[in-house]
């Protein structure tokens, strides 16, 4: 009787280390998941809010000529925290006459420089660019759409202004990929004033 009893004791524990041993790998990898699941969502989240930030940015300062850099300024304060993440692009475009398809041959575009009146398209070093590199002087980064010029009087009526952000996030774990790309984009129409400050 006593060792029939021991003999069951010793087959249940073995039972249970291979269950084990089963399923600790599935948990680990669920566990895995949602932290990737979960760090990707919060940068997306971020990136959403950088974006958002840079376009109320923009709509609130019109034509004021430093408007894109005060809105780059915005993007690269919210995405300061956020860890293995690369800016590819930002673009600030019109919206009012290249619409907001970045598939669109017109916008797709911009993803590969600036279009004269259509973009103005940054790469990751226009995040930390001094003032003077702005206001469309010439060689300015801002030239290509100069703020200065944009519509923000009520009669024009006011442009509509877009932010493009694409970025790419390198996973904690690689074991869902490697890089995660990462993209935003918010359009607003500029606050209209009485006079338009334009030139």
């Amino acid at each position: 009787m006593w060792l029939r009893r021991r003999y069951s004791w010793r087959s249940e524990r073995g039972a249970t280390i291979v269950e084990a041993a089963l399923a600790t790998p599935l948990l680990f990898l669920l566990i895995t998941a949602v932290f990737e699941f979960g760090l990707t969502m919060r940068t997306e989240l971020t990136v959403d809010a950088a974006t958002r930030e840079a376009a109320r940015t923009l709509t609130t300062l019109g034509s004021a000529p430093d408007s894109d850099y005060r809105a780059l300024r915005k993007i690269a304060g919210r995405l300061e925290a956020v860890t293995n993440l690369t800016v590819t692009r930002i673009v600030v475009f019109n919206a009012s006459t290249a619409g907001d398809d970045f598939d669109a041959p017109l916008l797709a575009s911009c993803l590969g420089g600036s279009v004269a009146g259509v973009c103005n398209s940054y790469s990751p070093g226009a995040l930390t660019a001094q003032p003077s590199q702005f206001q469309c002087a010439g060689g300015a980064l801002d030239a290509s759409w100069c703020p200065a010029g944009r519509k923000n009087a009520q009669t024009d009526p006011p442009d509509l202004v877009g932010v493009y952000i694409v970025a790419t996030q390198e996973s904690a774990t690689s074991m869902f990929g490697s890089n995660h790309v990462v993209s935003s984009q918010m359009v607003m129409r500029i606050e209209p004033t009485e006079h338009d400050s334009a030139p």
